[in-house]
């Protein structure tokens, strides 16, 4: 059986042109070794061009093959009219689209440059090893930029069909999931709770509280000292969890609402305890609630008064409403 031999490929190592003046050639001998230890092949005039070398066919040998034209631009440097002959041979294959042009300034300020030059970026040598290692980073091709995170949970887990912004949403998620009873008290987040459940920044918070508080969802409790966030504790209304406990629970408030509508209508009597109605359905506070506060809330029952803990209230009685309601959706 014949093995297939893969090979692994092999990056090729960037292809640096110094320009340079004559006068910067210890400055220039030392980054240019600083550069080959760091993979990057370098062409570097005292290296490239022997004795009875045509320096023109040098020169436009290193030029062609490059990858990179580094012109080192320094006080010396600058008037050159060699080191400018080259700048302007790197600018055409800059344009051409052949080779990356680096202008790098060594005690130069930016303002020496000519315009052509300072239309282009020009990192400066202030502290050589550190910046010497940048550019051998960038001359490879590795970004500064970190990686990209995770998405946050917050937005992963927004339900589009909800209408809210995924910060309203996040705090949606969180009164539903940390309520008992769904009572318009129940639950009281403090900040620092919101905080941390949500990942959010206070102005994203402050922004999703004011979208839900002008939606009657929920109620800011503030006193002194509550700095910018604005609240010492947030609580819900009770049509918070009638609007959205069927997104986030096994359970339909609007449906519960109905089932209850309907045995009121067909019942003997006109009242009934909200306790032996729960325990009839076998429903805890946190399911019967909503479906009493979506009735309530409509106006579909008449209601006790008094909240009587954990329920939203003793007892309900049909009204011709109910029987509207009921019959509507029959």
């Amino acid at each position: 059986m014949k093995i297939r031999e893969e090979k692994a490929e092999i990056a090729t190592p960037p292809v640096v042109f110094l320009c340079h003046a004559s006068e910067d050639n210890d400055i220039v001998q030392d980054f240019a070794n600083d550069l080959m230890s760091r993979g990057i092949n370098v062409f570097f005039d005292e290296w490239e061009i022997g004795p009875s070398d045509s320096i023109r066919r040098k020169i436009d040998q290193g030029l062609e093959e490059c990858t990179h034209f580094i012109a080192i631009l320094t006080p010396a440097s600058i008037g050159k009219e060699w080191v400018n002959t080259e700048i302007d041979a790197a600018f055409i294959q800059k344009i051409e689209g052949q080779v990356r042009f680096i202008p790098l300034r060594v005690g130069l300020p930016i303002q020496k440059l000519s315009p052509l030059l300072r239309s282009l970026h020009s990192p400066e040598i202030t502290n050589y090893g550190a910046d010497v290692e940048k550019l051998a980073s960038h001359l490879h091709g590795i970004s500064e930029k970190p990686p990209l995170g995770p998405i946050p949970k917050v937005i992963l887990q927004r339900t589009p069909e909800l209408g809210l912004s995924a910060a309203a949403e996040a705090i949606v998620r969180l009164m539903v999931e940390k309520s008992t009873h769904a009572c318009s008290m129940d639950p009281q987040l403090e900040p620092d709770e919101i905080r941390q459940f949500t990942r959010l920044v206070d102005e994203d918070i402050i922004d999703g509280i004011d979208e839900l508080q002008e939606q009657g969802f929920v109620r800011r409790h503030t006193t002194l000292g509550c700095g910018t966030i604005g609240f010492r504790s947030l609580t819900p209304e009770s049509e918070l969890f009638v609007k959205f406990d069927s997104h986030f629970k096994p359970w339909n408030p609007e449906s519960d609402a109905l089932r209850i509508a309907a045995d009121l209508v067909n019942g003997s009597k006109d009242g009934v305890s909200i306790v032996n109605l729960a325990t009839s359905y076998e429903w805890p506070p946190r399911r019967m609630n909503p479906a009493i506060s979506y009735l309530n809330n409509r106006h579909l029952v008449m209601v006790g008064e008094m909240l009587s803990y954990p329920w939203t209230t003793a007892w309900i009685r049909r009204t011709p409403e109910s029987r509207r309601f009921v019959r509507d959706r029959s």
